[in-house]
């Protein structure tokens, strides 16, 4: 090698962001939120956190920063000058943004991971019970009907992440079935969905976490149309996603948008379209009886018309041949008269 030759020199920068990106991804261990969208996934994490943070504040109170934003106490107030108390105000702000900009990823409340599938996010949380913080979130909309996000279209909250695998999958649903299903007897689906893998057997899946739950009490009992908790399994390239939710087709499936539309949602809207469909269906069909009749009545008083004629007709043949027998009469007489004479 000459010495006008350059040696290939690693890249720091490319290396730190490989390592951002193995960071920021979907692995086994995670709690968090699986959000969906049409096509706009920015704007989808933006309203995800919007909605998050406001229910999350309401709940367990506002997130407290790290560790060294203790270091910043307030100030006391200096009477000697203005200028001073505005310039130790800012310096409390900046030393804040500091604290929050050094805290981890991993310490964030709500933190947005690679999924990896198309319209499809996962926000990784540190709260203890996102089932909770969701279910409270649908509750909400389904009384007050008032439209909060425009482009983040379902919010399913996740308990357990793993490898898609099934041996895997049994292992982490294990914890959870104890938690929802040993008490007392409950009715349940297990419903299976993934994307960008083809590697698990649905309905072997299926089979296997239906008989776990059976097994944790004798009055578990399947329920496809109105169960009481569902069992949600999304299976993303080659992780697993798990939790298990209430009041799931009640709540329109934890479709955001489909909740706050008036009336009770999409689907009773088509239905009331359904029926006035049908209403007009049978307007249509009492006008076309209602023609029908008419040309009936009309065609009786043709038939009415064609007997008088009929009649006419007859009266006047008979009239005829009464005027030809007296013709022939009075020829008779004549003839008898002209003999006799």
């Amino acid at each position: 090698m000459s010495s006008y030759q350059k040696r290939k020199k690693s890249n720091f920068y490319n290396a730190q962001k490989m390592k951002k990106k193995r960071e920021f991804v979907l692995k086994p261990g995670l709690k968090g939120f699986l959000c969906t969208c049409n096509n706009r996934e920015k704007d989808c994490v933006r309203e995800s956190y919007n909605i998050l943070n406001e229910y999350a504040d309401n709940l367990y109170g506002e997130e407290k920063a790290s560790a060294d934003a203790s270091v910043c106490s307030v100030p006391e107030k200096n009477d000697a000058d203005s200028e001073e108390d505005i310039e130790t105000a800012l310096n409390k702000e900046l030393k804040l943004l500091k604290a929050e900009r050094k805290k981890l990823p991993n310490m964030r409340r709500f933190q947005v991971v690679e999924s990896g599938a198309n319209n499809c996010l996962f926000i990784q949380t540190t709260a203890k019970e996102p089932v909770q913080l969701v279910h409270h979130i649908m509750k909400d909309l389904e009384a007050t009907r008032k439209q909060k996000t425009r482009f983040l279209l379902r919010l399913l909250p996740i308990e357990a992440t793993c490898k898609a695998y099934l041996e895997d999958i049994r292992q982490t649903a294990e914890p959870l079935f104890d938690k929802y299903f040993t008490k007392e007897g409950k009715t349940f689906v297990v419903l299976f969905n993934r994307r960008n893998s083809s590697g698990i057997n649905r309905e072997d899946l299926i089979r296997d976490l239906a008989e776990m739950v059976l097994l944790r009490h004798p009055d578990n009992k399947a329920d496809l149309k109105h169960p009481q908790l569902a069992v949600i399994v999304e299976v993303i390239r080659n992780m697993c996603c798990l939790s298990v939710l209430p009041d799931y087709f009640q709540l329109r499936k934890y479709n955001l948008l489909e909740l706050c539309t008036p009336e009770g949602g999409i689907k009773l809207i088509n239905e009331k379209n359904d029926k006035l469909a049908s209403e007009n269906r049978e307007d249509n069909s009492e006008t076309v009886t209602g023609q029908n009749g008419g040309a009936g009545g009309d065609a009786a008083v043709q038939e009415e018309i064609t007997e008088q004629k009929n009649s006419e007709a007859d009266a006047n043949m008979e009239e005829g041949n009464g005027g030809k027998g007296n013709i022939g009469e009075i020829s008779d007489s004549e003839m008898k008269s002209e003999t006799e004479d």
